[in-house]
Parts: C-alpha cells; sequence; structure tokens
C-alpha cells in the first residue's frame, strides 16, 4: 500500500492533507482517485490506513485505522558520516544509506574532500530524496541528514557511539563482517567513517584510532567513496538482522 508522511499528530477520524511534492505524485504518478486507501505516517512515527476525500493541487486524506508496528528484534542506531564526494555521489549515498536503514548521515569534511559544498539548496535536496527513498522502502521515519562536520568535531562525539568502524584501504587485510560483528554486539549506537575520494590520510587514521575506531578492510580492491559507504551500511545491516 501506498505511504506518505504528513507533519503533525494524526487521529482517526479527523482529516488532514497530503500537500506539495507527494500531492503531486499522488495524482500524477500514482494515478490515486477518490476512494482509494493510502498509508501515512504522522511526526510521532504512528501509521493510519486512509481514504481519500478529496484529491485535487492537494490531498484531504480521513485516517480510518491506525495500524500497530511489530516490535523489532534489535534497534542499532547507525551514524553514516561520509566523506563528501565530487558531482552527484552523494545523492547516491542519501537513497541507499536510506534504503539500508542508516538513521543519520553526517556529511564529512576531511582534508582531502575535493567537494565541501553544502549549500542550502544541495542540503534541501539530500533531505527530500531521503524522504523519498523512505517512502519507497517502507521506513516509519525518514534518514536525517546533519549538518556538515569536519572529522575533528565528528571525533569530539566518539563517547556517545557504542562502536566506531573506520574502512581504510590501509588497514590489515581481513575478513570484515567478523569484525563487526564483534564490535557490534550488545551495542545500541554506532558510527560508521567514510573518506573521500582520496581517502583518509594516516593523520586522520590515527586520530580516529585513538578516539576508539575499529578499522576495517573490504578486502584487496580499494573501493569508490559512494560504493564503501553503501557496503558499510550493509554489512551492519546484516550483522543486526
Amino acid at each position: 500500500m501506498t505511504r506518505f508522511f504528513v507533519e503533525g499528530i494524526v487521529r482517526v477520524g479527523e482529516p488532514c492533507e497530503i500537500v506539495g511534492e507527494d500531492a503531486r505524485k499522488l495524482k500524477l504518478v500514482m494515478r490515486a482517485r477518490v476512494g482509494d486507501e493510502l498509508e501515512i505516517l504522522d511526526s510521532a512515527g504512528a501509521r493510519y490506513r486512509c481514504t481519500i476525500e478529496r484529491l485535487d493541487r492537494d490531498a484531504l486524506v480521513i485516517p480510518r485505522e491506525r495500524l500497530l508496528e511489530p516490535p523489532p528484534a534489535r534497534t542499532l542506531r547507525f551514524t553514516l558520516a561520509q566523506g563528501i564526494p565530487k558531482g552527484s555521489k552523494m545523492e547516491y549515498v542519501v537513497e541507499k544509506a536510506s534504503e539500508l536503514g542508516v538513521a543519520r548521515l553526517v556529511p564529512l569534511v576531511t582534508e582531502r574532500c575535493i567537494a565541501r559544498d553544502c549549500s542550502p539548496g544541495k542540503y534541501e535536496r539530500w533531505r527530500r530524496l531521503a524522504r523519498s527513498a523512505a517512502l519507497q522502502c517502507g521506513r516509519s521515519e525518514p534518514m536525517e541528514i546533519a549538518a556538515p562536520l569536519t572529522l575533528e568535531a565528528l571525533l569530539l562525539e566518539a563517547g556517545t557511539y557504542g562502536a566506531i568502524l573506520m574502512p581504510w584501504e590501509l588497514a590489515p587485510l581481513h575478513s570484515p563482517l567478523p569484525l563487526v560483528r564483534d564490535a557490534l554486539a550488545g551495542v545500541e549506537s554506532a558510527l560508521g567513517l567514510v573518506g573521500p575520494e582520496g581517502g583518509f590520510s594516516a593523520g586522520e587514521a590515527e586520530r580516529a584510532a585513538a578516539a576508539g575506531a575499529r578499522m576495517l578492510r573490504f578486502g584487496a580492491r580499494i573501493l569508490r567513496t559512494e560504493t564503501a559507504g553503501v557496503v558499510l551500511s550493509a554489512a551492519v545491516l546484516l550483522t543486526v538482522l
């Protein structure tokens, strides 16, 4: 069933609106009609089955029933700090990280970042992509897009995470999944650090290790930055299933 996010708190029987790009998608892409059913999620993460009552520029829907989510077997809040890549590569990372269950994505500024542009327009586009990806994959809330941080500033938060993982091409060659599984055992939050196109410098790796980061290496090949972020997120997902 089609799912959309709405602002505010929803109550059964009280009309609410789907507006803007979501309303346009509902009408022109999904070809919805008055009387069709869909799901909405409100700002508290509650899920409702609704009926479309009116569909023009905006959509008026009536919540008919609150739907209960089954409790997850385990929750892990994973933050991916992605070195800002060139061009539109971050858009790919935003979409795939959202699909893989990353809770928060931090655009990371490092010594070797070529692209450092986090203009309001680009930041807003990343937020829209995260929201769209959440709707597509059935998440209960969009992935948070944080304000950009330098590696030094992010490492000041190291103590708030149960584990820190850092793929680095100069780390010892080993099978990464057992290390990830061991690092995440029993923790409720974790941080992943991914460098930009040029990778992390030796000094950055040393500072991250001193802050408690575990170094990973995904085989003998060097992955592109956007690939590394997705592979790390997938490894975390597979470990906590």
